[in-house]
């Protein structure tokens, strides 16, 4: 089956830089809306926020790896100072 133009469906699909805010346990902080989140429902287990948009419909899975590319924050170089008599 050959996905169609602007769907993101069941298959494999690679999405960069998306940032991880938050991974909690529902028990240490409770997130849910008093009726649920629209088209999910209530959170029961340890959930994770993620900045930006992720393919596909609600409740589907997610595999998150450790990035190929390296961030402008990785790069970030760590100075060490050094003095000479």
């Amino acid at each position: 089956m050959q996905p169609m133009a602007g769907q993101m469906g069941y298959f494999t699909r690679a999405v960069y830089n998306n940032k991880i805010i938050e991974i909690n346990s529902i028990k240490e902080k409770d997130i849910n809306p008093k009726q649920g989140f629209k088209h999910f429902g209530k959170i029961k287990t340890d959930y994770m926020i993620v900045y930006g948009s992720i393919q596909g419909p609600a409740k589907r899975q997610l595999l998150i790896t450790v990035p190929l590319r390296v961030s402008k924050k990785q790069i970030k170089k760590n100075y060490e100072f050094l003095e000479l008599r």
